[in-house]
């Protein structure tokens, strides 16, 4: 893979990762929305892959009123009401 992308899923996984520990620990976390932008493109390319190596779940709806982090973080599997 070339190096900028191998370098957007690492911060794409310490963001996502941040957004886990900050909700576990009851703490606010935002990204910059441009990180976030750069982020949804990664992801949309590479979430077919992520998920038959079991590194993303699948992809949850999020709410109607959700952010562009919160379209992220449901790509990756996560479930923005649990």
């Amino acid at each position: 893979m070339p190096a900028r992308t191998v370098g957007s899923l690492v911060l794409l996984d310490l963001t996502v990762h941040a957004w886990d520990l900050a909700r576990a620990t009851g703490s606010p976390f935002e990204p910059a929305p441009a990180v976030v932008a750069e982020l949804a493109k990664v992801c949309e390319e590479m979430a077919p892959m992520g998920r038959r190596m079991n590194v993303f779940g699948e992809a949850v709806v999020p709410p109607t009123d959700a952010s562009a982090f919160e379209h992220l973080l449901a790509a990756t599997g996560r479930d923005l009401r649990i």
